[in-house]
């Protein structure tokens, strides 16, 4: 129950941002605003305050802002009227909804990062050495500290070694501790897991929402023990089996000392041709740190526009592949269960999440589709580029085809959501 009434606030959080933005927006430039709703449908309670009418709803899908004369049903001939008003200010009003979420998304996102950051990692035990590294480490070996200084994991390892430097790492090995320098070090040859890599079992860590993985009812935790016949030992032979060309496979894996057989095809994503079946793998290691004032701020933002890059790049992969739609799509159900799961990571991980939602409403918000923000904007601009307006007839028609395309989209996250669950319900009863 608070996890659902979190989800509400945090929905509302958004929307009031979005809303908020227009709403200032259009103050600065002259319109009259004559209502602000958080929400849909009967409020929940309102208030008149210098002529705006203010009121929170009780469908918390999204929010509006009413300014005078934004109908063309009473299109009003005043200067605060919005429709009435040069279309550079109709484009800047629209614009200044998904702008606030970005910027909102940047402040919680620097705000994010000042808390402590926990970390996962895999346990400092070499898996695999080739090359000069057998010389001095072999299968099995624990390090334990790094220059003198005591380690966590295998990524915590390599952030303390000097790069193209020796170095001294002190390990042990059948329960024995011994020390040794290793000259000429270079951090790509630890992290690209070429010449050494950790022992990683081939545990399963996060399963993604409509994956095969998550469909076929693969969980947390379950040991993936061999694929297709084939015993696997590790991550990297059950990726490299997975990799291999077979549509569908099954793998044997097991939970709380069950073997159980499941049967997947593969995945596609936008990005990547090479067929996934939907897993993470497990970081069985635990920490945590802290960045510096100055660090967080500039981590903030490399972050928010890391994502906002990333967004619109999965955006034009998708174009390119439209048969990757289906995969990359996740309603309100997705998004909850998401959500909760960076919840229970801590305080630093829920403000992401959140300021990685307002980054998606954002991105959504300015596609050129009418009745979106983005489709305001571009009518301003075809305005500005003929002199005129848009005939009305032709409004009105794209945006009967915008709202068409939106509620279709609406309705397929929605069945996709819950098509995914019913199916994970039946493989698992």
């Amino acid at each position: 129950m608070l996890t659902i009434i979190g989800a509400l606030i945090v929905l509302g959080m958004l929307v009031a941002v979005h809303e908020g933005g227009h709403f200032l927006a259009a103050r600065m430039l002259g319109i009259s605003v004559e209502k602000f709703s958080i929400g849909f449908g009967k409020p929940i309670f309102k208030f008149t305050k210098n002529g705006v009418e203010y009121s929170l709803s009780w469908i918390p899908l999204g929010g509006y802002v009413k300014m005078k004369g934004d109908n063309v049903d009473d299109e009003s001939s005043d200067p605060d009227g919005f429709l009435s008003s040069p279309w550079w200010k109709r484009a800047i009003i629209a614009f200044a909804g998904p702008f606030t979420n970005l910027i909102f998304a940047l402040l919680i996102l620097m705000v994010s990062f000042m808390f402590a950051q926990k970390v996962t990692d895999h346990y400092p035990i070499v898996g695999q050495v080739n090359s000069e590294f057998s010389a001095y480490l072999q299968q099995g070996d624990t390090i334990e500290k790094i220059n003198g200084e005591p380690i966590q994991g295998w990524y915590d390892a390599i952030t303390k070694l000097n790069d193209n430097k020796s170095n001294t790492i002190t390990y042990t090995r059948d329960n024995v501790q011994a020390t040794v320098d290793i000259p000429l070090v270079s951090l790509r040859e630890w992290a690209d897991f070429e010449k050494i890599r950790p022992l990683i079992e081939a545990r399963v860590g996060e399963v993604l929402p409509k994956s095969p993985a998550y469909n076929s009812g693969l969980k947390e935790g379950d040991l993936i023990t061999s694929v297709n016949g084939v015993v696997v030992n590790d991550w990297m032979a059950m990726n490299h089996e997975v990799g291999k060309n077979d549509e569908n496979i099954e793998v044997l894996i097991e939970r709380n000392g069950e073997v159980l057989t499941k049967n997947l095809s593969k995945m596609e994503l936008p990005d990547n041709d090479r067929k996934l079946i939907g897993i993470t793998q497990q970081f069985p290691v635990i920490y945590s740190y802290r960045l510096g004032f100055g660090e967080a701020i500039k981590t903030g933002f490399e972050t928010t526009f890391s994502i906002v890059k990333l967004h619109y790049v999965s955006l034009y992969q998708m174009i390119k592949k439209p048969e990757s739609f289906k995969n990359s799509i996740g309603g309100p159900v997705m998004i909850f269960s998401v959500g909760r799961d960076h919840i229970k990571q801590g305080v630093a991980r829920a403000l992401q999440f959140v300021g990685f939602l307002n980054i998606v409403l954002m991105v959504m918000n300015l596609l050129p589709i009418p009745v979106l923000d983005g489709g305001h904007i571009m009518f301003a601009f075809i305005e500005g580029i003929r002199g005129k307006k848009l005939e009305l007839k032709t409004q009105m028609i794209l945006q009967q085809i915008g709202m068409f395309l939106l509620l279709s989209l609406m309705i397929y996250a929605f069945y996709s959501d819950f098509q995914g669950l019913i199916s994970r319900y039946y493989t698992n009863s």
